[in-house]
């Protein structure tokens, strides 16, 4: 099972809120794709954060979405065309 999880990155990660979130469901055998707006950190260091938490899920590269292409986020996702 794909989930998506999305946030805004604050300070170069992801908010408390955001942790809490992750830390109180069960992503276990899942796969954890993390996107996020930002106006000028990337998103690993959330993804990082995020795969700490979720230690039994597989959490999958990162990606900041701005201008990215239908296909562009396909592929991000594994989607074949």
């Amino acid at each position: 099972m794909k989930i998506l999880l999305g946030f805004l990155v604050w300070y170069g990660t992801c908010l408390r809120l955001i942790r809490t979130f992750v830390a109180e469901y069960d992503f276990s055998g899942k796969e954890v794709y993390v996107f996020c707006t930002s106006g000028s950190s990337g998103p690993e260091k959330s993804r990082k954060t995020v795969a700490e938490i979720c230690k039994d899920a597989k959490v999958r590269s990162a990606i900041r979405i701005s201008d990215q292409s239908d296909d562009e986020i396909k592929e991000w996702l594994g989607i074949q065309k």
